[in-house]
């Protein structure tokens, strides 16, 4: 079962890592007036990651208020 876990894990890291290759071209965004210039996979990545952070926060929230 390890074994088809770390292909599994491989297999998401690849396309990781070819998505970003890819959309390396740079976007501008703006928020409240501040321009920001970086890689689409940048945007990508960090808009994901704040997106667990949220999650995991609401989670525990509604765990620590049914208790």
């Amino acid at each position: 079962m390890r074994f088809f876990y770390r292909l599994l894990f491989l297999l998401v890291l690849a396309v990781i890592v070819v998505f970003a290759v890819q959309n390396y071209e740079n976007v501008n965004v703006a928020f409240l007036n501040q321009g920001l210039n970086a890689p689409m996979a940048v945007f990508i990545a960090v808009s994901y990651i704040l997106g667990m952070l949220s999650g995991w926060l609401v989670f525990g929230l509604v765990r620590r208020s049914l208790r």
